[in-house]
């Protein structure tokens, strides 16, 4: 964010204020990683409404600095599957994906890892 202001508007924080917004910056970041959960349930929605969903939830996963997250879109008749990987091959907050493996829900999930 880009904020125009007077100098004469401007003063220097005390240490006490410094050290009060540390302590509260820290809080911030530790609560944001705590709210994010490790997968996202998509399945019984439309592309449309799953693409929409992903890209607000990896979006947050990655500001948290979760590193890696599981899409659950179901097996089906792929559609899911295609719509998400279409719009993660896209994503600037993704480094790689791939198809779940034996134990991870196999062709019903996509593993994500994002960027750090």
């Amino acid at each position: 964010m880009k904020m125009n202001a007077l100098l004469s508007n401007l003063r220097e924080l005390t240490k006490a204020e410094k050290k009060a917004r540390r302590v509260q910056e820290r809080r911030v970041s530790t609560l944001n990683v705590n709210t994010v959960p490790l997968s996202l349930d998509l399945r019984g929605m439309t592309a449309e409404e799953s693409v929409m969903d992903a890209e607000r939830y990896l979006d947050e996963a990655f500001r948290s600095g979760v590193g890696e997250v599981t899409i659950i879109h179901g097996k089906g008749m792929g559609v899911l599957r295609h719509a998400i990987t279409d719009m993660l091959r896209r994503n600037k907050c993704v480094e790689s994906f791939r198809g779940g493996k034996y134990g991870e829900g196999e062709g019903g999930v996509t593993i994500v890892k994002l960027k750090n």
